[in-house]
């Protein structure tokens, strides 16, 4: 596997070519839920540039959003 592609190369390959071998049937469409939160703001990172600190400052950021709505 070529690890200087983007997270967002790499999740369109997964989605297509190793969820559907390893995981049950509805696990793709949640899982793309998930995807689709991320990929907006991480998907122009390579993968050997993908640091803890950037999912914890998504996280940190999408918590915020959701206090802000509830």
């Amino acid at each position: 596997m070529e690890w200087s592609i983007t997270l967002a190369k790499y999740t369109e390959l997964w989605l297509r070519e190793i969820a559907p071998g390893k995981l049950t049937k509805p696990t793709p469409a949640r899982d793309r839920q998930d995807i689709d939160c991320f990929l907006p703001v991480l998907g122009h990172y390579k993968l050997t540039e993908l640091r803890p600190e950037y999912f914890r400052q998504l996280h940190s950021g999408l918590r915020k959003v959701k206090n802000q709505r509830t």
